[in-house]
């Protein structure tokens, strides 16, 4: 018989365990790292980032297609008597549509010729006082239907509106519209609401009512705080 047939069998997993010659034994699961240390503190993990603060919102509005400007009909006059806010599309909780704020008062010792809320929509108009101008002396302004046209020509950078409001109709052409840029203004005395947008700084004025022209004097600084004359592309107002 020959010698190998004398050697006892080794089972299989016997032989993988054991090293082959010159190599260091691996360690076991009791030996890995920190095994030896049993008071050792684990590594923390990393800690999250801080979760981001969303303010809530109890009212909003917001649009696209906006031409605004204020201005002074006469010298000497100490705050605009004219202001014109119109967006060809007006975002609300109770709907959407045409709407805006109208300031006309050519004389400062008799009534406005119209003063107020326009919108093609009465429920939409009645929201912005209340919800949105709190506080402020547009918070009790009349809404009126109104008829309301806006037109925006980016290759010529100009934009204008059409609005006629009951017998008076009101033309605004603005001219050499600059580039766009962000804005993100926190609330003031009469804007008591965050405002965000993009817009564009107007520059040429020209306004008409009854199809005659007014001579305007638009100032540096506008109703909303940026410039008195703007396109605003889009945006909105939360509160």
């Amino acid at each position: 018989m020959e010698a190998d047939s004398l050697t006892p069998a080794v089972p299989a997993d016997d032989v993988a365990a054991k090293p082959a010659d010159g190599e260091a034994p691996k360690a076991t699961d009791a030996q890995k790292q920190g095994a030896d240390e049993p008071d050792a503190e684990p590594a923390e993990p990393p800690s999250a980032p801080p979760a981001p603060t969303h303010p809530a919102v109890a009212d909003w509005m917001s649009w696209e297609g906006g031409i605004d400007f204020v201005a002074m009909t006469k010298e000497g006059l100490q705050t605009p008597n004219v202001v014109f806010h119109i967006g060809r599309m007006v975002h609300t909780p109770l709907g959407s549509a045409a709407s805006g704020m109208i300031l006309y008062q050519p004389e400062m010792d008799k009534n406005p010729v119209v003063a107020g809320f326009v919108s093609t929509d009465a429920n939409v108009g009645a929201y912005f006082g209340p919800k949105i101008f709190v506080a402020t002396p547009f918070e009790k302004a009349p809404a009126t239907v109104a008829e309301i046209e806006v037109k925006f020509d980016a290759a010529e950078k100009k934009a204008s509106a059409r609005v006629k409001v009951g017998d008076t109709l009101f033309e605004v052409e603005m001219t050499d519209i600059g580039d766009a840029y962000l804005i993100n203004r926190a609330p003031a005395q009469m804007t008591p609401f965050q405002q965000q947008g993009v817009e564009a700084k107007g520059g040429k004025v020209v306004f008409k009512v009854n199809g005659a022209e007014v001579a305007v004097t638009v100032p540096p600084i506008g109703l909303a705080g940026g410039p008195g004359a703007v396109w605003s592309a889009t945006g909105v107002y939360a509160r």
